[in-house]
């Protein structure tokens, strides 16, 4: 089980709020973190660590509240297979194309793909199952664009668990690309405007109680749960989510908070 989480926004947002969203979820996972987003020059950049996130976000600080951006996602990891080490800590980029993945569960007879890809001439540096569904979504986009390649990629398992991707393949903008099945992944649309998604509700109700919003007021954000496919993408200062979601309604009381 690991935690995950991003945004997309029209106004660009400090990094160092992700702590807000990790800290609500840490036990989701603690051995390991990273963030992937799109820089001032629409490029992808990449921070990791295989550390707790506490310690994470202590020795980043300087960068993540001087870094701002539209486009981000991040990951906390508790590890099912591979070691704790950086080639194992999420996210993966794509070694052909511009998208980052981040996953959380464990998928079944994916090994067999591993030398198929190798000798395709993919880098993979880890021994994750993760890295080589990352690699899996990189070969099916040099034959598919950005949506039928991530269905195909997921569509090759039983099942997943939970996987994002942030991408600048196909689109005019960025776009976050998100898949559910065992695992849940939670979404909440802000007429800021803004989209934020996490692995849980309270992930996404502290982060926007850090950006003060307030996450309860119903005529301005509106949570939902991801039943499949969804993709989400900004364009003419209005964000778009379309695919397979269900509106959930968030009671407080029902929330579980891990400071």
């Amino acid at each position: 089980m690991c935690g995950i989480g991003g945004f997309i926004s029209l106004e660009p947002i400090k990094l160092i709020l992700f702590k807000e969203l990790v800290n609500a979820q840490i036990w989701r996972g603690t051995q390991g973190t990273g963030i992937a987003y799109i820089n001032d020059n629409n490029n992808f950049m990449i921070l990791k660590e295989p550390m707790h996130p506490r310690q994470f976000f202590e020795r980043h600080r300087e960068t993540l509240e001087s870094t701002r951006t539209t486009f981000a996602i991040v990951h906390h990891r508790a590890p099912s297979r591979g070691r704790v080490a950086i080639e194992n800590t999420h996210p993966f980029k794509t070694c052909r194309h511009n998208s980052a993945l981040i996953h959380n569960g464990h998928i079944f007879g994916v090994d067999q793909y591993k030398e198929l890809l190798l000798r395709a001439g993919h880098r993979i540096k880890g021994d994750t199952d993760s890295e080589i569904l990352c690699e899996l979504l990189c070969e099916n986009l040099d034959h598919y664009n950005l949506e039928i390649a991530f269905k195909e990629s997921i569509s090759t398992f039983y099942r997943i668990g939970a996987v994002a991707v942030l991408s600048l393949d196909g689109n005019p903008s960025p776009c976050i690309l998100l898949y559910s099945d065992y695992q849940p992944i939670y979404f909440a649309l802000v007429r800021k405007p803004l989209f934020v998604f996490a692995s849980t509700p309270e992930g996404i109700i502290t982060f926007l109680s850090a950006l003060e919003v307030d996450p309860y007021d119903e005529s301005r954000v509106k949570f939902y749960r991801v039943d499949g496919f969804a993709k989400a993408w900004l364009e003419d200062d209005r964000i778009y989510v379309k695919g397979q979601f269900s509106r959930t309604h968030i009671d407080e009381s029902e929330l579980i908070y891990t400071w």
